[in-house]
């Protein structure tokens, strides 16, 4: 997530300057332009076999947008925009998906989870966990198999290992791989690099902050495990997890993938 847009810097600084008022009454026009201008600016990304926006049926239902590179069966990733938790949607991260899609040859199913501050953690969670028991049941017709991974940049890659979380508590289907870039894990904000890089990158620490602190107001919430995957204490039974960061890419594989019948 980039903060370098003087419009969206000065839409993020105006909500916290009113903390107590929604998306929908600060700055929405100055929001709304930082991101079609950001969406503008960038070239669409590669053409799609398909491409197809649907709402998958839940309490409440979850919009989607599928992308398809080729019309052959390969494997699908339900992926998780970033954008702090509070901004962000299927348009603005409509390259990305594409990208990925036609880079690693597998369908992309994005999704449009209920942001912060109108709609706190585990909103976007639970929004997440819709779509991947709804990817479960119907992979087989998007894309010609049953293989599904999760991924997301950022806070998307948080909200993705929260949805891994939470159904290996409920004993559920995981997915086979977790893909993710630079994710959130601790919003309590304790890591050194917190301080050693507060400013200067592109987003300040206090912003970043900021978006936590609207995701999740309780402060002594961010140090649970369901909010902050870094500090669950068992992180064993969970998919093997690709790790992206700003400068390195780890691969750490905590179990093998279960081969399913």
């Amino acid at each position: 997530m980039s903060l370098a847009d003087r419009q969206l810097a000065d839409w993020v600084e105006a909500l916290r300057a009113e903390p107590g008022r929604p998306n929908s009454e600060v700055g929405a026009d100055a929001l709304a332009a930082a991101s079609d201008e950001r969406t503008a600016a960038r070239p669409r990304g590669p053409q799609m076999a398909r491409v197809d926006s649907f709402t998958v049926a839940g309490d409440p239902g979850v919009p989607v947008r599928f992308y398809q590179p080729v019309a052959e069966p390969g494997p699908l990733v339900v992926y998780v925009h970033g954008d702090g938790w509070t901004i962000g949607d299927l348009d603005s991260h409509d390259r990305i998906c594409r990208r990925m899609a036609a880079a690693a040859g597998v369908g992309v199913l994005a999704v449009d989870f209920r942001r912060a501050p109108e709609h706190p953690w585990p909103a976007a969670v639970d929004d997440t966990v819709t779509v991947l028991r709804w990817a479960f049941d119907h992979a087989a017709d998007l894309v010609g198999t049953d293989v599904v991974a999760v991924g997301g940049d950022s806070s998307g890659g948080n909200l993705a290992t929260l949805a891994c979380l939470r159904l290996r508590g409920g004993g559920e289907r995981l997915p086979a791989a977790q893909l993710l870039a630079y994710p959130n894990t601790d919003l309590t904000f304790a890591q050194p690099s917190v301080v050693e890089m507060a400013t200067g990158w592109g987003l300040d620490a206090a912003n970043a902050i900021w978006f936590a602190e609207q995701w999740v107001p309780d402060p002594a919430l961010r140090a649970d495990g369901r909010v902050s995957p870094l500090l669950e204490t068992k992180l064993d039974g969970l998919p093997p997890v690709l790790v992206v960061t700003a400068n390195t890419i780890r691969c750490v594989t905590r179990v093998r993938p279960t081969r399913r019948g």
